[in-house]
């Protein structure tokens, strides 16, 4: 991986959209399904991530990533990935609360690591071929 190269730049922008889509995903559906459920938050909550996970991995699978990895083992690993980068995410958020710090420190912590960081997992571990890239 050349990180400067013009196929890499391509491969995050891409990344990025993706990310978005499945943003967009997740907060639509859980919103609607809030309205449909009559308020049941946690369960449209859950719903809304789920789908927009699956926004997110077919849209890397196919788009990003290009299919480096069969789909099935790619799933799982992803899976890993994004429960990490939620985990990582719920633990600044106590951390920070409880340091008294504002929210915005989570929200940038949110933005400017976890992305980057499942960027690289993903592009290395869950699609990558082997554990490694083409």
């Amino acid at each position: 991986m050349k990180l400067g190269s013009r196929g890499e730049l391509q491969r995050i922008v891409t990344f990025g959209m993706v990310g978005v889509a499945a943003t967009i995903t997740h907060v639509g559906s859980a919103t609607a399904l809030v309205s449909l459920l009559e308020g049941a938050l946690f369960s449209s909550n859950i719903i809304g991530y789920g789908l927009g996970f699956l926004v997110s991995f077919c849209g890397h699978y196919v788009f990003t990533f290009s299919r480096m990895r069969g789909w099935s083992d790619a799933l799982w690993r992803f899976g890993l990935v994004s429960l990490a980068g939620l985990v990582a995410n719920q633990a600044a958020l106590l951390t920070f609360e409880r340091l008294g710090f504002a929210v915005f420190w989570n929200i940038l912590f949110a933005a400017l690591v976890v992305p980057p960081a499942t960027f690289v997992a993903s592009r290395w571990w869950a699609f990558g071929r082997h554990g490694g890239m083409r």
